[in-house]
């Protein structure tokens, strides 16, 4: 039945998503995700939702508290056609600004505004 399937519990991912896929934390603030053939759309750029993942991460890394994400808003600016996707985070007391680029042609991809869980 529906409920009986929502009561099993799963195993977890052997390692996380970010890593799955090639999302690397670079330093405070900064995360960059190469582009791939299987991350990639009907029209040959990187798949939106990576780039939402991209900017998760470089949220994190920002925050010097650690908390996780409650919200994530994303403004699509343009495709990242080259890559990498490279996102840059500035978090002050849990809201975060991000800028997402590709970086091979230096142009803005996404907008972004996170907020964090109170600590």
């Amino acid at each position: 039945t529906m409920i009986n399937r929502f009561s099993q519990t799963t195993n977890r991912l052997a390692q996380p998503y970010a890593a799955r896929i090639g999302c690397v934390r670079t330093g405070d603030g900064t995360a960059e995700l190469p582009l791939a053939a299987d991350l990639m759309n009907a029209s040959n750029t990187l798949n939106g939702g990576f780039l939402a993942l991209v900017v998760e991460e470089a949220a994190l890394a920002a925050d010097p508290v650690g908390r996780p994400l409650e919200s994530l808003q994303l403004r699509y600016v343009r495709a990242v056609r080259t890559g990498p996707a490279v996102a840059v985070a500035n978090v002050q007391r849990g809201l975060g600004e991000v800028e997402v680029h590709d970086s091979a042609r230096g142009a803005l991809a996404v907008l972004a505004t996170t907020r964090s869980l109170p600590a």
